[in-house]
């Protein structure tokens, strides 16, 4: 009787208190993260999977730089490294992220990585402190380059929500899609921080920015590099993860489906 009260609930109180999913909050922004879904244990990367970087750029707020790659044969994405953290000098990020860029040999030996793009924060590309050296100078200078980063904002959340999940995905025996990006387990921060984001009230299209979106935004300009093509079922309205939510999405659009054929014959 009690799994059947809590079957009644709400979708989202009832993924809180059924399934123990307290990710999930009202104005929530990513609501399809999922942390069962997304996040994966480490693995070693194969050395044929491209690689980019990309980085957001903090000071007195945290600055956060991802790695990803994506795997050939599905285009899934793996974020497979970050480096994160706030008091840090422009010269020292750009030394962090560089001494990051390796892959480390069984034998304890390293080598460097290489990375089809590199993209920072557009915002790094400007003198504003008028020392005659931008944010992205110095990190070049301390053997960390990037390009200007894709920063449309609205688009590239949308863009990162069809990566949480897409709806065109052949997923088996769920019909209503999966999640074509994954999260190490050995990235704290972004796992932390992704749930936390919430929607801006003058423009629910939008993240709040006065929040910890740092790794968010790194997040958004990585997955810029390769958008997914947005199909027509990915402008429907989202329907999460569980199995009944699917259930009801598809039975929706069949029934739309048959009604405007029948519509049509008459």
């Amino acid at each position: 009787s009690y799994l059947k009260f809590l079957n009644a609930l709400p979708d989202r109180r009832r993924r809180q208190l059924r399934d123990g999913d307290w990710d999930t909050f009202e104005g929530q922004f990513f609501e399809e993260w999922a942390r069962d879904s997304h996040v994966v244990p480490a693995f070693d990367i194969p050395k044929h999977w491209p690689r980019a970087r990309a980085a957001d750029y903090g000071s007195a707020a945290p600055w956060a730089c991802l790695w990803g790659a994506w795997e050939p044969e599905t285009g899934d994405c793996y974020i497979y490294r970050e480096r994160y953290g706030a008091g840090f000098s422009p010269q020292q990020q750009g030394r962090m992220a560089k001494e990051a860029s390796v892959i480390e040999r069984a034998d304890g030996s390293k080598i460097k990585e290489t990375y089809f793009a590199s993209v920072g924060d557009p915002s790094v590309f400007s003198n504003s402190r008028g020392q005659g050296k931008s944010i992205a100078d110095l990190w070049r200078e301390a053997g960390f380059t990037v390009s200007r980063a894709k920063n449309a904002r609205v688009a590239g959340w949308a863009n990162m929500r069809q990566y949480l999940w897409d709806h065109e995905k052949d997923n088996g025996d769920l019909p209503a899609g999966g999640p074509r990006l994954f999260v190490f387990d050995t990235c704290p921060d972004l796992i932390r921080t992704m749930p936390l984001q919430q929607r801006d009230k003058d423009n629910p299209e939008d993240l709040n920015t006065k929040l910890d979106d740092h790794a968010a935004d790194a997040c958004r300009y990585l997955l810029n590099l390769r958008p997914l093509q947005a199909g027509p079922s990915t402008r429907a309205p989202k329907t999460g993860q569980s199995l009944d939510q699917r259930f009801t999405f598809r039975l929706r659009q069949f029934d739309k489906k048959h009604r405007n054929r029948r519509q049509g014959w008459t």
